[in-house]
């Protein structure tokens, strides 16, 4: 049975209380000081879906709470009041019912938990590695920096992703009316002069080729997309699979370097702030690991945590899947051996993230000329090979 969430309007904010019946909510609301007017309930997975806030709000109130827990304000009372002030309201029914939450009693990454759709994996490993280091605080303000980051190198990236997609899309769409319907009326033209296929030039017969083998050709193409699904899939099920398939996509040149490098700086910042709040490393890279939230580096990980649990050092397991750049593991193994830990953790992050925003920044750069470039060569050949037998013809007459 759902449990039930009843909520009232207050300043524009929803206000929910968990109870077994309306009484009892109308009694916890008045509690914490509220005189609802009007009262209404909904079912946990509703009030779950309702909240779909843009992350440059949410990146906000992680700032804002912060500084509100540094001037010592009791967490859900910074909730309710960052709640009270938002004037988007799906920010302010999710703070509103994190305070709920809260206010019983549970942790703040528990609360987020029950909002998938508005908190994802990253936000709620780094909250729950603040809550684990004592210091809520400077997890906040560095998921919030993390947010930017993330952001920045996203928005870097998706123009110049998706203008290649559509680029490449509309030339190939241009490609196929023009080898299906344009380039066959042509050839129907030398016909009717009494050209024979091999008194045509070796471009156009290339594409007379093409353009009978184009049907069979994307038959091939929906049948291999359509197997790699399937395989892609039936991989994700098992934890082998999954280790490849996170392996393979981190071995795409700057995409897969961008991924690899941000999970990296995520970890090793959500690290450096649990060792730096006292936490035991098993327990610090437990965590830390959850904030990578990439599969390849995450199986690492779990190595890395299963050699320090055993006695050992964190590099001789990080060392072990080969998923992780030697460098990476070099830096690390040696601050563990001087002792410096959380100093290289903290380098490590700030330089990861430089450098996947330079990737980014970098394949802006790349895609674009490549891309128009490879689009004139195809258009181009195609259109030479309609015209070079008019070329051969008005050679022939003129000799």
């Amino acid at each position: 049975m759902p449990r039930i969430w009843y909520a009232t309007e207050v300043g524009g904010a929803r206000q929910f209380a968990e109870a077994d019946s309306l009484p009892q909510a109308l009694l916890r609301l008045r509690a914490r000081g509220i005189r609802p007017h009007v009262i209404g309930f909904e079912a946990e997975r509703e009030r779950t879906g309702l909240c779909r806030v843009p992350w440059r709000l949410l990146t906000s109130a992680y700032e804002q709470l912060a500084g509100m827990l540094e001037q010592e304000r009791p967490l859900d009372e910074a909730l309710r009041r960052i709640a009270r002030e938002a004037s988007h309201r799906g920010l302010s029914r999710s703070l509103s019912a994190l305070a709920a939450e809260v206010e019983q009693g549970g942790p703040l990454s528990e609360a987020m938990a029950q909002q998938p759709k508005t908190y994802s994996p990253v936000v709620r490993a780094s909250v729950r590695a603040g809550e684990q280091a004592g210091n809520l605080t400077q997890a906040l303000r560095l998921l919030a920096r993390q947010q930017h980051d993330l952001a920045r190198i996203a928005s870097g990236m998706a123009f110049p992703l998706i203008y290649p997609v559509v680029i490449c899309s509309l030339a190939f769409s241009i490609i196929v009316f023009v080898a299906s319907f344009i380039f066959p009326k042509f050839m129907q033209l030398y016909a009717d002069l009494g050209m024979e296929m091999s008194d045509l030039p070796l471009s156009a017969r290339a594409v007379m080729a093409l353009h009978s083998a184009l049907p069979l050709a994307l038959l091939a193409v929906l049948v291999v997309a359509g197997l790699l699904v399937v395989f892609w899939v039936w991989a994700r099920r098992t934890q082998h699979g999954n280790f490849s398939l996170g392996l393979a996509r981190l071995r795409v040149p700057i995409f897969g370097e961008v991924a690899l490098y941000t999970a990296l700086a995520r970890f090793a910042s959500t690290l450096a702030v649990l060792l730096r709040g006292g936490v035991e490393t098993v327990t610090a890279l437990r965590l830390s690991r959850c904030a990578a939230n990439e599969p390849a580096v995450t199986m690492a990980l779990r190595r890395a945590e299963a050699a320090v649990e055993s006695g050992g050092r964190m590099v001789e397991g990080l060392r072990e899947t080969g998923a992780l750049p030697d460098e990476f593991t070099f830096r690390l193994g040696a601050a563990e051996a001087r002792g410096d830990l959380t100093a290289a953790l903290d380098g490590i992050a700030d330089e990861y993230t430089r450098y996947a925003d330079h990737l980014a920044r970098k394949w802006v750069l790349i895609s674009g000329p490549v891309i128009v470039v490879m689009l004139a060569l195809v258009i181009g050949f195609i259109v030479f090979a309609m015209f070079s037998p008019i070329v051969g013809i008005v050679a022939s007459l003129s000799g």
